[in-house]
C-alpha cells in the first residue's frame, strides 16, 4: 500500500509539472490576460492567482499543490493586460534526485554482485541468502546481474543527469518500462523473502529503483 501511494503521488507530481510547463509555453507576447486565464481554467492540477510585479504591473503566478509547488509559471502583463513574457521555473528537480539516488544504488548493487561472482562471502544478502559463498552457477548469475544493473545505471544517468552515455535514439521508453516492472517484481519478491537480512536491505532498495524508473516513464 505504501509503494502504491508513493507511485500515485509520483505520477501526480509529474502530471502537475507537465501541466504547468506546457500551458506556460502557450503564452506568447501579446496574448491577452483573458486568454491566459481561459487557458489555465482548462487545467486540472494547477492553481493560479494575480500578483503585483516589482514594476507595479499586473502579473500572474500558476503552480500546483500536487508537486508541492516545486515549479511555477510566472506571466507578466503590460498596462493593456497583454503578455510581456511568460517564464517557467522549477525549484526542485525530483527526476534528478531520483536519478542520482538510483544511479548510486545501482552502482553499489553492481559492485556487490561482482564481489559475489568473485566468491566473496556476502551471499546472505542475495539470492535468498541460502549460500554465504555462492556456488558456480549463482556466481555466473551475479556477474550477469552486475552487467544488467550497470546498464540500468547508464540509462538513468543519460536521461536525468545530462551525461551523454547512450545515443539519443535509444528506446528509453521501453527500457524504462522494463526496468520499472523488473524492480517492482524485485520489491515484491524481497518483501516476501524468508531471509530477514535480504528482506530488510533489498526491499527498500528495489522500491527506490522502481520509483526512479517509474519517474522516468512519466518524465519523457
Amino acid at each position: 500500500m505504501l509503494l502504491l501511494s508513493l507511485s500515485a503521488l509520483l505520477i501526480y507530481w509529474h502530471e502537475a509539472d507537465k501541466e504547468i510547463r506546457i500551458l506556460c509555453s502557450m503564452f506568447y507576447e501579446g496574448t491577452t490576460a483573458d486568454q491566459v486565464t481561459q487557458t489555465l481554467n482548462t487545467a486540472n492540477l494547477l492553481v493560479y492567482d494575480m500578483v503585483e510585479a516589482p514594476n507595479s504591473q499586473m502579473a500572474l503566478q500558476a503552480d500546483s499543490p500536487h508537486n508541492l509547488y516545486a515549479s511555477e509559471c510566472s506571466v507578466q502583463f503590460d498596462d493593456s493586460e497583454k503578455v510581456i513574457c511568460a517564464e517557467y521555473q522549477r525549484y526542485f528537480n525530483l527526476n534528478g534526485v531520483l536519478a542520482l539516488t538510483g544511479s548510486i544504488l545501482l552502482l553499489l548493487l553492481a559492485g556487490g554482485q561482482i564481489l559475489l561472482s568473485l566468491g566473496r562471502p556476502y551471499g546472505e544478502y542475495f539470492w535468498g541468502g541460502y549460500h554465504k559463498v555462492l556456488p558456480t552457477h549463482l556466481r555466473i548469475g551475479s556477474f550477469i546481474s552486475s552487467l544488467l544493473l550497470l546498464f540500468a545505471m547508464l540509462i538513468l544517468i543519460h536521461q536525468f543527469l545530462g551525461i551523454e552515455l547512450l545515443t539519443s535514439d535509444f528506446p528509453f521508453s521501453e527500457l524504462n518500462t522494463f526496468f520499472a516492472v523488473l524492480f517492482l517484481l524485485s520489491t515484491l519478491a524481497n518483501a516476501n523473502s524468508e531471509n530477514p537480512k535480504e528482506m530488510k536491505l533489498m526491499t527498500p532498495v528495489a522500491a527506490l529503483l522502481f520509483l526512479a524508473f517509474l519517474s522516468a516513464i512519466f518524465a519523457i
